[in-house]
């Protein structure tokens, strides 16, 4: 399973020294985020980042409908690749 790799070797301590690595408790790290909090934390960056992808996506195909008055990829129905009457016949195919 290669989603698997991406989480793999959460220990950020690694191959650092003793003196720089974060000070124990009685049951591990203190105030040291968790394996399953880090993972937690990766998804919500990328769907964060997906979400402001989109977000600055629909900001420019708004802009760009309304300097141009058209939908753009052909949606208006003037003339383009995907224009209502291309697809029927494409359907009917």
């Amino acid at each position: 399973m290669r989603l698997r790799a991406a989480f793999s070797d959460l220990n950020l301590n690694g191959a650092t020294p003793p003196r720089v690595q974060p000070r124990l408790g009685e049951w591990g790290p203190e105030m040291v985020p968790s394996t399953g909090q880090k993972r937690r934390m990766r998804i919500w960056v990328g769907l964060v980042l997906l979400g402001a992808m989109l977000a600055v996506f629909g900001l420019g195909w708004y802009v760009y409908h309304a300097m141009t008055g058209s939908w753009g990829f052909g949606l208006d129905g003037k003339e383009g690749f995907l224009t209502p009457d291309v697809v029927l016949a494409l359907l009917r195919t």
